[in-house]
C-alpha cells in the first residue's frame, strides 16, 4: 500500500489536450514512476452539464482491471480541476505510431493490436460495459510495446439497450446513427472499422463531410470498395464485423468471441500467448527515460479555455476523489488525509481523448 498525495507528483510536460481538459506527464518525486494525469475542468463540466458523465467515467475506469486497458491509479478533487491519475503509455497513441512508422497494411501489426482490443472489449462486456470510442487515437503503446485502450469518456454501463448518439463519426455504427437503441455490438462494429483502417490507411466510410460519412455508413459495408491487394479473408472478416444487423456480427453469433479467433484471417495468431502477454510486440518504442515526451505533441496553446468553477454546495463531485491532495496542498478540498491507493505495478504502462458531447 502506498500513500499517494497529489503534491508528491511533479509535472514533466504536456501529453495532449481535449475539449474539457488536458493530459500531463507527471512523475512521483520519490519512486520516479511516471504517469498520465488527466485534468478536467470542473467549470466546463458544470457549464456543459456533464457532471454525471464525469462520475460515470470514473466509475467505469475503476471497474476496469485488464492488462489490455489503461488502469486508473487514483483520482483527486481540486478547486478547479478533477484529476485522473493513470498508467502511462509512453509510446504514444496507435494513430501517431502508424503515421510515424508507415505501418498501414502490415498484417502482423494489425493482428497484434486488434487482438489486444478483443481482450479489452471482452473484459468490458463481461462487466456490462460498452466502450463506444474505439479508434487508433485511443489505443496507447506502453514502453514494452503492448497496446492498451484508453479514455472511458464515452463508455457506459448497459443491460439491454441505450439510445445515446455518441462516438467518432467514422466509427459510429448504423444503429447509433438511427438512435434505435444499441448494445455492446457497436464495439464489434468499431473493431471491424479499426481493422480496415489499420490495413488500408483510412476508415471504410470516410468522406469529406460528416453527413456524407453517415450516408455511407447507412449504405453499408458491402458498398465499400476494398483495395485490390486486400486478401479475401480480410474482406470477409471486416464485413462480418460490420454487418448492419447487430445480431449478425461475428462475435454475436453462436460461438461468441471465439468466432473471431477461429476466423481465417485471425486463426494463425497466438491468442493464448497474447492473453498471457507472451507475444513479442511487433514494435517497441524508443524512449530515453521514463519522462521522454518524444512520442507526444501536446502544446500549451491547445489547452481549452478554463471556465471558472464556483462551488454552490451541490456536492456533485463529493465522491470523486480516491487519492488525497496532501496535507499542505492549497487545492485540498474535502479529502481524506488517510486516503491511499494500491499501486500493483510501479512499471506499468497511459490515457487520452474524447470526442462526443
Amino acid at each position: 500500500m502506498l500513500i499517494f498525495f497529489f503534491e508528491d507528483l511533479e509535472a514533466k510536460g504536456l501529453l495532449g489536450c481535449g475539449g474539457f481538459g488536458y493530459v500531463e506527464l507527471v512523475q512521483h518525486k520519490t519512486t520516479k514512476v511516471a504517469y498520465a494525469l488527466k485534468c478536467i475542468s470542473k467549470g466546463s463540466t458544470l457549464k456543459k452539464e456533464r457532471q454525471e458523465l464525469v462520475m460515470l467515467e470514473k466509475n467505469i475506469q475503476t471497474e476496469c482491471d485488464s492488462d489490455f486497458i489503461i488502469r486508473l491509479v487514483a483520482t483527486y478533487n481540486g478547486d478547479q480541476l478533477l484529476y485522473f491519475l493513470l498508467e502511462l503509455g509512453i509510446g504514444g497513441d496507435l494513430y501517431a505510431l502508424y503515421l510515424r512508422c508507415k505501418l498501414w497494411g502490415s498484417d502482423p501489426h494489425a493482428k497484434f493490436y486488434t487482438a489486444g482490443v478483443v481482450f479489452a472489449l471482452e473484459h468490458m462486456h463481461r462487466k456490462k460495459m460498452i466502450y463506444r470510442d474505439l479508434k487508433p487515437e485511443n489505443i496507447m503503446i506502453t514502453d514494452k510495446g503492448h497496446a492498451k485502450i484508453a479514455d472511458m469518456g464515452l463508455a457506459t454501463f448497459c443491460v439491454g439497450k441505450t439510445f445515446t448518439k455518441c462516438g467518432t463519426p467514422d466509427y459510429i455504427a448504423p444503429e447509433v446513427l438511427a438512435q434505435s437503441g444499441h448494445d455492446h455490438s457497436v464495439d464489434w462494429w468499431m473493431l471491424g472499422v479499426l481493422t480496415f483502417e489499420l490495413m488500408t490507411g483510412h476508415p471504410p466510410f470516410h468522406d469529406s463531410t460528416e453527413a456524407r460519412i453517415y450516408e455511407r455508413i447507412t449504405k453499408g459495408i458491402r458498398q465499400v470498395r476494398f483495395p485490390s491487394d486486400a486478401i479475401s479473408p480480410l474482406r470477409q472478416y471486416v464485413r462480418s464485423m460490420c454487418e448492419a444487423d447487430p445480431a449478425d456480427r461475428l462475435p454475436r453469433k453462436k460461438g461468441g468471441v471465439e468466432n473471431i479467433k477461429r476466423h481465417k484471417w485471425c486463426r494463425d495468431f497466438a491468442w493464448d500467448a497474447m492473453k498471457a502477454r507472451n507475444v513479442t510486440p511487433p514494435y517497441i518504442p524508443e524512449v530515453t527515460s521514463a519522462t521522454d515526451l518524444t512520442n507526444f505533441n501536446g502544446r500549451e496553446s491547445q489547452k481549452p479555455e478554463q471556465v471558472p468553477y464556483i462551488d454552490v454546495g451541490s456536492e456533485w463531485d463529493r465522491s470523486f476523489a480516491t487519492g488525497c491532495m496532501g496535507p499542505g496542498s492549497p487545492m485540498a478540498r474535502g479529502a481524506n488525509p488517510f486516503a491511499s491507493v494500491l499501486v500493483e505495478d510501479p512499471h506499468a504502462d497511459s490515457c487520452m481523448s474524447s470526442d462526443c458531447e
